[in-house]
This record gives C-alpha cells, structure tokens and sequence, in this order.
C-alpha cells in the first residue's frame, strides 16, 4: 500500500487511517459504538482528532514517536490541507472516488421447465 505523509510545519509526519486510527477517533469523540461506526461523522470540530489519530498511528508504523499534541496540529491546518487528509482518510477506507461501483447484478433467466406445455 503506497504511503500517504502530511507536512506539518516543514516537517513529514505519516498518516495512516486504518482500525487504530478510527477506534481511538471514535472513542475521543464519544462516538464508541457500532452504530457510529455504520454512521460515521466528522464535524468540523472533530477533524482535528481524526487527523491526530491518523497521523499518531502513521508514525507508530513508521516506528517513530509522535510527541504532536491535537492543538500542535490545529496550528498548522488549513481548509486545503484538511481536503488533503480526507482524500487520503477516503482513499485508506474504500471510498476512494477512482473505485467504480459494482454493476447492479442481472436478473437471472428463468429456466425452461421438463413439464411445461407447449401452446398449440
């Protein structure tokens, strides 16, 4: 899987949002429920604890520390850069907009019976 990163302040922090990630969101946020899982939200309060929690377990895989506090990386967000993270949170999760949707399945064809008369 290709590596996604995010510049913080001139520095290249690794973001990864996979089950850690979303877990530690949902559970921050509240949020820590199946049904939240099947609903998912971020508002724009919460992003900045998405991309927290992204990024701390993108430098976990990295195998580097991450001292980052959610406020440190608030500092540093912008409307650009938060459309960034969630084309990268959007593409770690399926909804990648290059996915195609599966075509609808064909109804299938209805077999010709042994017992069935033939009109005359």
């Amino acid at each position: 899987m290709e590596q996604d990163y995010i510049d913080l302040g001139g520095v290249k922090y690794r973001a990864r949002f996979n089950w850690n990630a979303l877990t530690g969101f949902l559970s921050d946020t509240g949020q820590d429920s199946i049904d939240a899982l099947n609903n998912f939200k971020v508002t724009p309060s919460s992003i900045t604890v998405l991309i927290y929690h992204g990024l701390r377990e993108g430098e976990r895989l990295d195998g580097r520390e991450f001292t980052l506090t959610k406020e440190d990386i608030g500092e540093h967000m912008n409307i650009n850069l938060v459309n960034s993270v969630m084309e990268i949170f959007l593409r770690h999760n399926g909804g990648d907009k290059t996915v195609q949707a599966q075509e609808p399945a064909k109804p299938a064809k209805k077999k010709s019976s042994l017992f069935r008369r033939s009109e005359k």
